[in-house]
């Protein structure tokens, strides 16, 4: 404001103005030394940004130099470091393709090594630098020689690595090699080469063919095998069959894989024991040999013995159980009738000394009898009676008659022991009209009615025994009438258990049950005052056992009559046929 003006204005010097040109010519003079001053100042200043800027660019080359120097001495330094370390990796390199232990080295274009390791020369029984420089031809027969060429080709046209298997032989031995073949890239010196390293898998191609030799034998021998095999995993599913379990079941290779065996292919009361069978097989090294019955898709049901046991892994693991079978149905079948063969010789055994008793004892009573009556006939021929000596003479010719009589039957007996006649279709119809002609005389004596069933069967059999067992029959239900005043003989048939039973019943004396198998025996007879030898029903009793049949009897007591029944197999198959 105003007031501050003024008051500024105050403290203004106030000079007069004589003073002022004094003034004036200093303060001249003072601004010209001044400016005198700021142009050297300033020619200073030029000289010096003009040394700076010569200094700087003299530095700048200063240091260009000693950067190019060091630059220089970095590059050579760098330049040995990496020939030492080239030089080095390829010590090292040659030294690992040196001490490879397969197949490695170099070719060229036109096939030319120029690289291989001591593996190779080895193999040529070359050292390594007798191989260099070699070519395909020079060191492989000509067809091998061409195969490599070619395969050596495809790598460097298709610029690829590629792997091949190759067999090349050496002096005399052929060797398989698993051979991989790379491009080595060109420099600008250098052309496209060829590396390679080949892995000899002589032995191991051996040993894959000699396993696959015997996988196929074992194939073969299992496959061709006239017994059964099967393979079932640890969890009891079927794994394969060869093909005549397969045939024999009625299944085709894929129905069986995977199924449970036990509960597929074993009838289920064998089934706990073959269970058992690999319980013990899973802790167990040795082999088992077991039987049980197989089931066929049909449900048939036949026995097989097992010859078996576990294969297992590395570990010691159930990798699966096999098992070898047999069909035993046929040995079954032998030995039951081994069995009953056995049996029989037993039976015919005791039989045999049953019969030579009996026949001592049935022939020695006549011999007694004559003997005893030549004694009496002495003295009666002393004495000169002849009506005694008559009487004597008879008794005498009786029991020699017997005595004949028991021989013919013996004698009859032991020739049926076999069938000497072949079988032929009989009409039992036939046979008991014939059989009852035979016997007419006795039947007319006793006065019998006989009655024949229409409905008897046709067997297969030796006719003229037959006839036999009918004659016996008949003969003997008529010689046991007793007292009967009507007697009546009926020849028939009857089911018996499925099975047709031929009979000739009676209606005379009858037997005590006691006597139902007695009867059948040697020289058995149960009224000895009757006529007869005892012997034709154990002649009936053989003749049908021999046929395979059974005979026997049936009664409800003394004087209630007899039933006498036997049975023949049916005809088989084939004898239909005839």
């Amino acid at each position: 404001d105003e007031n501050a003006y003024l008051a500024a204005m105050r403290r203004v010097p106030i000079m007069p103005p004589s003073r002022l040109p004094a003034i004036l010519g200093f303060l001249t003079g003072f601004a010209a030394l001044l400016a005198e001053m700021g142009l050297e100042r300033l020619r200073q200043e030029e000289i010096r940004r003009t040394l700076t800027a010569k200094n700087r660019e003299f530095q700048t080359q200063r240091q260009a130099a000693i950067n190019l120097a060091e630059d220089a001495q970095i590059a050579r330094l760098a330049s040995e470091q990496a020939s030492e370390a080239l030089r080095q990796s390829e010590a090292r390199f040659c030294s690992f393709m040196e001490n490879l232990p397969i197949i490695a080295g170099m070719r060229d274009r036109d096939g030319r090594i120029l690289f291989v390791n001591r593996v190779y020369g080895h193999l040529l029984d070359m050292r390594p630098e007798e191989v260099m420089g070699k070519r395909i031809e020079d060191l492989y027969v000509p067809e091998q020689a061409r195969i490599v060429a070619e395969h050596d080709a495809d790598v460097l046209e298709n610029n690829r690595p590629q792997t091949f298997s190759e067999t090349v032989e050496f002096h005399g031995d052929e060797h398989f090699f698993l051979t991989a073949r790379f491009p080595i890239p060109a420099n600008s010196f250098e052309e496209v080469k060829l590396g390679f390293i080949a892995l000899d898998v002589t032995e191991q191609k051996r040993a894959e063919e000699q396993l696959r030799r015997e996988r196929d034998f074992s194939k073969t021998l299992v496959e061709t095998s006239p017994t059964f095999f099967v393979a079932i995993d640890p969890d009891g599913k079927t794994v394969m069959m060869n093909e005549v379990m397969l045939a024999t079941l009625g299944y085709r290779p894929e129905e069986i894989v995977g199924k449970n065996y036990i509960e597929t292919f074993v009838p289920e009361a064998d089934r706990p024991l073959l269970a058992e069978v690999f319980g013990r097989l899973t802790h167990d090294q040795q082999p088992t040999v077991n039987e049980n019955r197989v089931l066929t898709r049909d449900g048939r049901a036949f026995p097989v013995e097992w010859h078996g046991g576990p294969v297992r892994d590395a570990q010691g693991n159930v990798e699966y159980f096999f098992g070898v079978g047999i069909d035993i149905t046929d040995r079954k079948r032998a030995e039951r009738e081994r069995e009953a063969l056995i049996q029989k010789l037993e039976a015919q055994n005791a039989e045999l000394e049953r019969f030579a008793y009996s026949v001592s004892h049935d022939l020695k009573s006549p011999l007694i009898t004559i003997q005893g009556f030549l004694g009496i006939l002495r003295e009666d021929l002393a004495k000169q009676d002849a009506e005694a000596v008559g009487h004597d003479l008879m008794r005498i010719a009786n029991a020699a008659g017997r005595m004949e009589r028991l021989l013919g039957d013996v004698l009859e007996l032991s020739r049926i022991g076999r069938l000497v006649k072949p079988s032929e279709h009989v009409s039992l119809a036939n046979l008991a009209s014939e059989a009852v002609k035979l016997v007419e005389g006795r039947i007319k004596e006793r006065h019998v009615d006989i009655h024949i069933a229409s409905d008897l069967p046709v067997v297969f059999g030796d006719r003229s025994r037959l006839l036999d067992v009918l004659q016996n029959l008949i003969d003997n239900a008529a010689k046991y009438m007793g007292d009967q005043p009507q007697p009546r003989v009926e020849i028939g048939c009857r089911d018996d258990r499925g099975e047709t039973a031929c009979f000739v019943r009676d209606n005379g004396m009858g037997i005590e049950p006691r006597y139902f198998e007695s009867i059948f025996g040697l020289f058995e007879q149960l009224n000895p005052q009757m006529e007869g030898t005892g012997i034709g029903l154990a002649l009936a009793k053989r003749i049908i056992e021999l046929h395979g049949g059974r005979i026997w009897v049936e009664s409800a007591g003394p004087g209630q009559g007899s039933t006498f029944l036997f049975t023949l197999p049916p005809p088989c198959a084939e004898d239909v046929a005839e």
